[in-house]
């Protein structure tokens, strides 16, 4: 996900990619640095 415009939507991300997916399927410890850098950057800003 490293090459993706800063207003890319997370709505267009593959489902197993989004973070919130992820939590809810295999549970917090499957989430990644990144995962939660991107959730945080997603609630500040309502975007990435």
């Amino acid at each position: 996900m490293t090459d993706l415009p800063t207003n890319f939507s997370i709505k267009r991300w593959p489902e197993g990619e989004r973070p919130r997916e992820k939590l809810i399927q295999y549970g917090a410890e499957s989430l990644t640095d990144a995962d939660l850098r991107n959730a945080g950057a997603i609630i500040d800003g309502g975007n990435l």
